[in-house]
C-alpha cells in the first residue's frame, strides 16, 4: 500500500494537504476517514497499512490547517475542521469516519 500526498488548492490561496492510500489493484471498496485529534497532522496509522490492503480499506486523511502541509486559515478556530465541507463522497460509497 503506498501513500499518497496531495496538495489540494483552496479558495484564498490556501492549501489542504491530503493524506490517500489507494490498495493495490484500485480504490478500494472502504474509504475510512481518519479524523486525527488536534493538535497534529494528519498522516493515516500506518501500523494498520498491512490489514488494510489485504482487506481493501483505503485511508484518506488531512493535515488540519497550519499543520503539516496545511497553510493557516484566520477564518477558524483551532477546533473547527473542513471535513463538514469535504466528505461529499459518491452515492454507492461506503463511509466510515473516525
Amino acid at each position: 500500500m503506498q501513500l499518497e500526498e496531495i496538495d489540494l488548492a483552496l479558495r484564498g490561496g490556501r492549501t489542504l494537504h491530503i493524506y490517500d492510500t489507494v490498495p493495490e489493484g484500485g480504490a478500494g471498496h472502504l474509504v475510512i476517514v481518519w479524523h486525527h485529534g488536534t493538535p497534529n497532522r494528519g498522516a493515516p496509522p500506518e501500523p494498520l497499512f498491512a490489514a488494510a490492503e489485504r482487506t481493501g480499506i483505503r485511508w484518506v486523511s488531512y493535515d488540519r490547517p497550519s499543520y503539516g502541509g496545511s497553510t493557516p486559515c484566520s477564518c477558524r478556530t483551532p477546533l473547527s475542521s473542513p471535513s463538514g465541507s469535504l466528505l461529499k463522497p459518491p452515492p454507492n460509497w461506503p463511509l466510515i469516519i473516525i
